[in-house]
């Protein structure tokens, strides 16, 4: 058996874009598993002026609903070194608007994390069998609309 997860695209607009994702866990959990991709790989490309642009590093959190049990869930910013964005801790449910301080964004000492490639990766913490989480993130890509 595995674990059982989605990850739901909600929202994707020219500026903002959203994410529903679960998991129901056996026990073996997740590691660095990709959940938002900011990259030309990924679904959140947006067409202006004859041309696909991408938010890549400029791809920022601006909200999560959570609801997390039996196991902690580390956000990650995917870069050359991976950077932790948000550590959420097991058996924890919480809204974390960061839209009064602007955005959750990859970066480090004012400057964007060296290597950062637009995604967002998951990884579980001390999952066991029946433990899980429910995370609603929402975020804007950082892409000129006008």
């Amino acid at each position: 058996m595995a674990d059982v997860v989605t990850s739901q695209l909600v929202e994707n607009g020219r500026r903002n874009w959203g994410y529903v994702f679960t998991s129901v866990s056996d026990g073996t959990g997740e590691t660095n598993v990709v959940k938002v991709d900011g990259s030309a790989a990924g679904p959140l490309g947006v067409f202006l002026y004859g041309q696909n642009f991408y938010p890549l590093s400029h791809i920022k959190i601006t909200e999560v609903r959570f609801n997390v049990k039996g196991m902690g869930l580390e956000i990650i910013w995917d870069a050359t070194t991976s950077q932790n964005a948000l550590y959420l801790g097991s058996d924890t449910a919480d809204h974390i608007d960061f839209r009064d301080i602007g955005s959750l964004a990859p970066y480090s000492g004012g400057t964007i994390i060296a290597g950062a490639t637009g995604k967002i990766k998951f990884t579980t913490v001390g999952a066991a069998p029946n433990s899980g989480y429910t995370v609603y993130m929402r975020g804007t890509k950082g892409i000129p609309s006008s």
